[in-house]
């Protein structure tokens, strides 16, 4: 029987993907120059091409579907992350949302291994859960060393733009963003559980 695919080819749909981030950011580069945007702009595409050449070198095959849920984390956590400083819930929401998008890259490379269905679940589980306490520890290393303001909740003082006002101690913060990550990938499991048996 013959498969029908909607989508271009495999290859060239993840180029196109690539090359349009990378496009846009140029442009926005051109359009609202800021040496802060464009440290994060290089980030952005340095991060999409590590994910496209591990793509390609390690034959992991993530879809396009993949392509855009990794181009949401970078942008929402690398091109976005000003956003930090305005609004406090937006990184918990990031850390209820992100590791749900990590659970579904994720379960996409556990799932080749030749395990019951149900470990291919909880490895990915407990495997999101490892790299959520491995960035909270970058990030304490990074604010020990560089003081970036990246553990605890912080907002922009109105007397300035580099002025802060602390409004969640770093340890809350950190724990507080360990317990939604949990949640979020929880959420997976469970969907995914749920989704395997019907």
């Amino acid at each position: 029987m013959r498969r029908l695919y909607i989508m271009k080819p495999f290859h060239k749909d993840k180029r196109f993907w690539f090359i349009l981030v990378t496009s846009l950011i140029a442009i926005s580069l051109y359009l609202f120059w800021d040496s802060s945007f464009l440290i994060r702009s290089v980030a952005t595409v340095c991060f999409l091409f590590i994910f496209y050449i591990g793509d390609r070198v390690y034959n992991i095959k993530f879809t396009n579907y993949h392509y855009i849920l990794f181009i949401l984390l970078v942008t929402a956590g690398v091109l976005a992350s000003p956003l930090y400083f305005i609004w406090p819930s937006y990184d918990k929401i990031q850390h209820f949302i992100m590791p749900i998008f990590m659970s579904f890259l994720t379960f996409h490379m556990v799932n080749k291994l030749k395990l019951d269905m149900k470990w291919k679940i909880w490895f990915t589980f407990f495997t999101v859960v490892a790299i959520l306490g491995m960035f909270e520890i970058v990030e304490y290393i990074l604010d020990y060393i560089f003081d970036f303001k990246l553990q605890g909740v912080f907002l922009r003082d109105e007397t300035g733009l580099n002025k802060f006002t602390i409004i969640q101690e770093p340890i809350d913060d950190t724990m507080i963003d360990l317990c939604f990550g949990v949640l979020g990938s929880f959420i997976y499991l469970v969907y995914s559980s749920i989704k395997r048996k019907n």
